[in-house]
């Protein structure tokens, strides 16, 4: 499995890129399996469950992962786990409006070994564990015009390219014990989670009362209904439809 630049180019879409382990030699297929139950599943409303189940289904294998491939010294991991979709089963997820109904065939996640959909340890931690990145940063640039400028997943530091003014770093923390009752259970323990006290929006300043969740893995930004009424009167937004959490 090879990833061919330093930077680390990540598609959003990319329909000319497959997997094939009949034809990679460091491929272990294993026994393991895992199930991605969708987003209504995991956080929606109850009466969602049903009418539209969505869940990336596979079994866990494990390759060699080299980052840089053909470059004079490139990031090798060799035995990398990572989840092979063998099903996508539903189509009205909202995961799968976010991919544009893309076909997944594979996932390796960032987060922490705690979220993990199956029992590898994410390639990031890999990384830091055998000491091939020169800062424990990694950043996501995301492109919203892929024919031009492609989105970017890049390890060990960050483009001072992508970015205007001065960046302002906060620790990454793991979030606390949801209270009882809440659908955001113990999964969310392990979330990229910081203190945040306020955002602003043109000139209306939001107060936040906890932590915030800076998870790339959700396709949306959840809010309490006061601040998205806030925040889409400002914009003209029109709410949809809404989950309760």
């Amino acid at each position: 499995m090879h990833l061919q630049e330093m930077s680390t180019p990540f598609p959003v879409r990319c329909h000319s890129l497959s997997y094939e382990p009949s034809k990679d030699n460091q491929t272990q297929d294993g026994q393991t399996h895992f199930r991605i139950p969708s987003l209504e599943r995991r956080y929606g409303n109850d009466s969602h469950k049903d009418k539209h189940p969505a869940d990336l289904l596979g079994v866990v294998g494990k390759d060699q992962l080299v980052f840089g491939h053909g470059l004079p010294n490139p990031i090798i991991l060799p035995h990398q786990s990572f989840g092979q979709v063998v099903q996508e089963r539903g189509t009205a997820d909202v995961l799968r409006l976010a991919l544009r109904d893309d076909r997944v065939e594979g996932i390796m996640g960032l987060g922490f070994d705690d979220t993990t959909t199956h029992t590898g340890r994410p390639f990031l931690w890999n990384l830091v564990d055998q000491g091939s990145l020169e800062r424990v940063i990694f950043g996501v640039r995301l492109s919203n015009n892929e024919l031009h400028v492609k989105s970017e997943l890049t390890l060990g530091g960050l483009d001072p390219a992508h970015w205007i003014g001065w960046i302002q770093w906060h620790e990454v923390m793991k979030a606390p014990q949801q209270q009882a009752g809440s659908r955001l259970r113990s999964k969310s323990m392990g979330q990229w989670t910081i203190e945040l006290t306020a955002f602003a929006l043109r000139r209306e300043a939001f107060e936040i009362d906890g932590p915030v969740v800076i998870d790339t893995g959700f396709p949306y930004i959840a809010l309490t209904r006061y601040q998205a009424e806030m925040i889409n009167a400002q914009i003209g937004g029109v709410e949809s439809w809404q989950w309760d959490v």
